[in-house]
Parts: C-alpha cells; sequence; structure tokens
C-alpha cells in the first residue's frame, strides 16, 4: 500500500529556479502501513522533509517523530516507544544517461522514475530506529519460566530451585557431607 501524499516527483525541482524543496507531513495513526509486525503507531507520524538537487544526485534529508507500542522482549507487555529519528539519503534515479562507477553508486537510494516514494524510506527509518530488544523498563523481570506469571506484576509461587532430573542424584550427595 503506497501513499500517493507521500510521493515526491523530483521533476519539480529541475523546473523551479531554487532547487530546494520543503515538504511537511502529519500521517495519521491509521494511514500508514509499518510494515513491522507487533508494532503499531499510537501517534501520527510528523514529517518534514527537504528536497535538494545535486548534480546527478538528489539530497533528502529529513526528521521523523512518533510514538509506537511494541511487546517488551522480557515480559511481553506493550509499552511506548518515543522516535525522534533524523536521515539523510542520497537518490538516484537510475537510467541510461547516469554513468556512475560501481563503488561510487554504494550507499544511494536507487529509484527508476523521478518520483520519491517516501513510505519506503520512512519504513526503512522507523525499522532501523526500533532497538533490536525492546524493554518497558530497563530492571524488567519478564515472566516466569515455569508458570508465565509477569514477574513486574506480582510475584508466583514457583520452585525458585530447578534441578535437572539427571543431577537430582548429586545433590543429595551434596546434603550428606
Amino acid at each position: 500500500m503506497v501513499n500517493n501524499l507521500l510521493t515526491i516527483d523530483l521533476m519539480e525541482l529541475e523546473t523551479e529556479k531554487n532547487l530546494t524543496k520543503k515538504y511537511d507531513y502529519t500521517l495519521p495513526e491509521g494511514s500508514f502501513n509499518l510494515g513491522v509486525p507487533n508494532v503499531d503507531l499510537v501517534e501520527p507520524i510528523v514529517v518534514s522533509v527537504v528536497v535538494s538537487k545535486e548534480e546527478q544526485t538528489y539530497l533528502v534529508e529529513g526528521y521523523m517523530r512518533t510514538q509506537l507500542k511494541l511487546p517488551c522482549d522480557r515480559c511481553l507487555s506493550l509499552d511506548k516507544l518515543e522516535l525522534d529519528e533524523s536521515f539523510k539519503k542520497k537518490v538516484l534515479v537510475t537510467d541510461e544517461q547516469v554513468d556512475l562507477k560501481e563503488e561510487d553508486a554504494e550507499g544511494f537510494y536507487r529509484i527508476s522514475v523521478a518520483r520519491l516514494q517516501l513510505q519506503e524510506l520512512l519504513q526503512e527509518v522507523i525499522e532501523f530506529a526500533i532497538p533490536s530488544k525492546f524493554l518497558c523498563q530497563k530492571d524488567c523481570l519478564g515472566l516466569c519460566n515455569n508458570c508465565g506469571t509477569n514477574l513486574n506484576e506480582s510475584q508466583c509461587d514457583c520452585d525458585k530451585e530447578s534441578i535437572d532430573p539427571r543431577l537430582a542424584v548429586l545433590k543429595k550427595f551434596y546434603n550428606e557431607e
């Protein structure tokens, strides 16, 4: 699902005298597909983008702010994550006239037509901004291994001392000494 409001026609920069243009967007929660499982938008995404024409490329610099709701990796409770991210990408419109060496083209965001889809770029920014291990709090206790109780909310009555049954004989030996 591509949002047409998030499409920037790069040819507009070619026709204008000023080779820089600013775009501001506020995207409601339901209008943007994050593309990340188990992650939901809590607040609208506020985006500010400046596109500048360079020699054969376009420089896209921007800032996005939103709030996400995602599960804690230890206790699975949903918690909010504030995202305030800036981004900077060089965009290369690929056609026959662009003649760059292969190593020069690294790091470019390549598109085949002169229409930049900001949704794809924002999805990438959001994916990289989400931590690989998200915790609801620094000292999250997680879930009990036996009964699944959220140890942040209450203690369980499970035996904290779990012994591998194959090693139970050694415990008996240790107690005799």
